[in-house]
This record gives structure tokens, sequence and C-alpha cells, in this order.
């Protein structure tokens, strides 16, 4: 009886010297690997259409458009900037002073890349154009252009995927068209895609298969170039394809661009992506394009002259700034006043600017 009991004991004690090795390595495992987000979930898990889809219904209106198709003739590979608007125009045609600004001081400091600003909504009216707006037409890389959406797809990864109207099963429909179309975009032609709340500062046409950083965390979609046919671009489509949510607003847009990265970089830390390169392609630090992070986004609105020098320095070396306009639509800046963004403003996209008379 003894013995037996001894014996079991014994074969117990064996059975957790496996056992613990075993559970360490699977615990060290899941503390290691920080890209466990990329389970694919896939589109089939969004369930019905949602209430929000009416966003977008007029991409699908058979209209009198006053606005000239994209065709892909015309668009010049790798060097092109694009800029998307994804609300709905179909009575008239309206963009901001910001957003115009955006678009201006990619032009200005980009002379030789072609300037989209791409409307997936029809437009039967271009009455609504202010001064403002008027004043990129003096650009000669500047071009308006609508997306067909019955057809954009076509011959894409994404093809089925669209057609099978998974843009419906979003929360945020418009947000995430934008998302949806700016990886299509330069998977299609190569370039650059620029958010409209961002201001360029210097020019990106000596620079490739760029992103980047929004933190030491995040690689952020605001501005990225693709060069055509290159492979992160690849697995951006893949990731949207296989991964798409349409319940989470930033896992389509900044979370396709960090995962796919992490694949091709072969690195689940982008603090190493910025730090030690990354193959071809440039994860730039935050300073260069967010070099101000979202949660001081009212420094750019600032009328304190220590706290103006401040962010001067700051962005002194920066490709550009994003303003953060999910956060800050509501801010104003005055014409003519020390305001770091309207200054910035007033140097990157002068001719918008001096089109203004109180607020920009």
């Amino acid at each position: 009886m003894y013995l037996s009991i001894m014996s079991k004991m014994s074969r117990l004690r064996y059975k957790r010297l496996y056992l613990v090795p075993l559970v360490v390595i699977i615990i060290l495992y899941f503390m290691m690997d920080s890209c466990r987000d990329e389970i694919n979930i896939g589109w089939v898990t969004n369930l019905k259409v949602t209430k929000e889809s009416e966003k977008i219904k007029c991409y699908d209106l058979k209209v009198d458009n006053v606005i000239q198709p994209l065709e892909s003739s015309e668009v010049a590979l790798n060097r092109s900037i694009f800029f998307v608007e994804t609300s709905c125009h179909n009575k008239e045609f309206y963009i901001n002073p910001r957003q115009a600004c955006a678009i201006e001081s990619a032009a200005k400091m980009n002379p030789n890349f072609e300037v989209y600003l791409l409307l997936p909504s029809p437009v039967t009216s271009l009455e609504g154009m202010k001064g403002h707006f008027q004043k990129l037409a003096s650009y000669p890389n500047f071009k308006i252009r609508y997306i067909n959406m019955t057809t954009f797809f076509v011959k894409t990864p994404l093809e089925d995927w669209y057609r099978s109207g998974n843009l419906k099963y979003s929360y945020w429909p418009q947000s995430h068209t934008s998302d949806v179309l700016r990886y299509t975009l330069l998977w299609k032609f190569g370039g650059i895609y620029m958010d409209l709340d961002v201001v360029i500062m210097r020019s990106l046409e000596q620079v490739t298969n760029f992103a980047g950083a929004e933190s030491l965390n995040d690689v952020a979609a605001g501005i990225m170039a693709f060069s055509l046919n290159h492979k992160i671009s690849t697995l951006t489509m893949n990731d949207l394809l296989n991964n798409f949510r349409g319940y989470d607003w930033g896992w389509n847009g900044p979370g396709v661009i960090t995962r796919s990265l992490r694949k091709y970089c072969r690195d689940c830390k982008v603090k190493h992506m910025i730090e030690k390169g990354c193959e071809d392609f440039i994860v730039f630090p935050p300073s260069a394009f967010y070099p101000i992070p979202w949660e001081e986004w009212a420094k750019y609105f600032t009328s304190d002259e220590e706290l103006y020098n401040n962010v001067m320095d700051q962005i002194k070396d920066s490709y550009a700034i994003h303003v953060w306009n999910k956060h800050s639509i509501k801010a104003k800046v005055t014409i003519g006043s020390k305001q770091p963004y309207g200054v910035i403003a007033q140097k990157y996209c002068p001719l918008v600017y001096s089109s203004l008379k109180d607020f920009f």
C-alpha cells in the first residue's frame, strides 16, 4: 500500500516537471508576441447592414455628375498624391478652407507630382465652390476627380469584397471608405496618400515607401507612400480582405499599416522599425508627420507666446503637421493672429489663407 502511494506521488511529480516548463513556454510566448491582434476574424463577422450605411447611399446614385471621372490611364504611376473626401456631395460640392489648405500645401511643396482630390460621391452642382477652393485652380498639378465605386475595385484583391457590400456593415462607413480607398489607390497606382487635415512643409518627392509612426506603438495611416507592386501594398490589401471590422473605427486604417509592417519587417515593435529600419521601407518617427500628438492638438491653436515658440521649435524639422481634425474641427484660428496653425498655413497654403477674412 505504502509503495503504491509513493509510486503514484512519484508519477505526479514527474508530470509536474513536464507540465511546468510547458506552461512557462506558453506564458512566455504570449508575453513576447505582441502581434496577437492579427487574428483573421474576417468580414463574415459583420452580421447586418447598419443604419449608418445611409451616409454612403449617395455612392450608388445615378445622376448627371459634373466631376470628371478618374481614368487609370491619366494617373502618373508613383508620381501622384491622393486626397480622398468621402462625404456625400450629391447636391452641392464643398470643402472647407483647412481641407483646401492641405491640398495647396501638397501641390506647392511637390510641384512635380500630380495632386488629386478624389470623391466617391457624384456631384450635380459646383455653385457651392468658395473662393478658397477656386484658388487651387492656379496650381497646374491639381486635379479633382470622381471615383466610380462600382468599377473602381474591379481587378483588385477587393473586387468581390466590395461587391458583397461590406462597407454597408460599417458603423463609420465614410471613414472606412476612406481607409479602403487609400490602400487601393496605392495598390493600383503607387504614390502618396494624405489626409485632408495636414499641412505639408517639405517636399516628399525624393522619399519612397514610407509611413509615419504616431507613437512608439502605432504606425499611422494619415500620410503613406507605396511604390507600385511593393509587397507592403499587397499585405495591406490582404489585411483588409481578411480582417475588416466594421465595428472598430481605427482597425481598418492605422491598424492595417501597423499589422502589415509587423509582417513585412518581421518585428512586432514599432520602436524597432523606426530605430533599426525595415528592409526598403521607412517608418518615420512621430516627429516627421505627427510632432504634436492628438492628445495635445490644442497647441496648434494657442495664443500663448511661450507655448507658440515651443510648438514652432517642435515642428521645425517635420515634413508635415497633422492637426487632428476629429478633435480640432471647432477650434478657430483668427486671420493674422500668431497661432501656430495659422502661421504655418500662411506660409504653406498662402493662396487659400489669403482668401479668408476672419477665421481659418
